[in-house]
């Protein structure tokens, strides 16, 4: 409950040095589209497709801030929360799962839609345990103008993960698929 409350505050926290950002970029480029500017909270649900494991595939569901540096560059955090069955030999557990990732995207715009390629890094904390696993994300997302302000998306991505413990650990290779809105925070 700690992780969740701490997580959260960091999570409200972005959103506001976000918000600053922004009002400074707007200020200081006048030459980036009006849409460009915005930042972007989002919401998502989907599906983990894990690969190579004793982890059941599962759905999962996430937030996340899509802050732009320019028309075609945005840095990602997110968060992703996820449970799972994890089956061996010996025992059979579930898990609950914080996936941490910063993904930097690259843009491409359309009319009214555009394509996003994601590549980032991230950490994931399992419940009731302290080992912590670093993951490497890379994927793409195609997305739709519903409004001036929203934005509907769908996502395929890879991830691998392996544990930071000496002698390996565990280790999650996934295909996450997902929809979800974005909201512009700051119209």
């Amino acid at each position: 409950m700690k992780k969740l409350i701490l997580i959260f505050f960091l999570l409200l926290n972005s959103i506001s040095l976000a918000q600053k950002f922004s009002n400074t970029t707007a200020l200081s480029n006048d030459s980036m589209k009006k849409d460009q500017k915005e930042i972007y909270l989002g919401i998502n649900g989907g599906y983990r497709i894990n690969l190579f494991s004793s982890l059941n595939s599962n759905g999962y569901f996430g937030l996340s801030i899509e802050i732009p540096f320019s028309e075609t560059i945005s840095l990602q955090p997110e968060i992703n929360f996820w449970k799972s069955k994890l089956k061996n030999s010996f025992y059979e557990k579930t898990i609950s799962v914080i996936d941490l990732s910063l993904l930097l995207i690259l843009n491409i715009h359309l009319r009214k839609s555009g394509f996003s390629f994601l590549f980032g890094l991230g950490i994931i904390l399992e419940n009731n345990s302290n080992d912590k696993l670093i993951s490497f994300n890379g994927g793409g997302r195609y997305w739709i103008e519903l409004s001036e302000i929203l934005r509907l998306f769908s996502q395929i991505r890879f991830q691998t993960a392996g544990s930071l413990q000496s002698g390996g650990g565990d280790s999650i290779t996934s295909i996450l698929l997902c929809a979800g809105l974005q909201i512009a925070i700051n119209p």
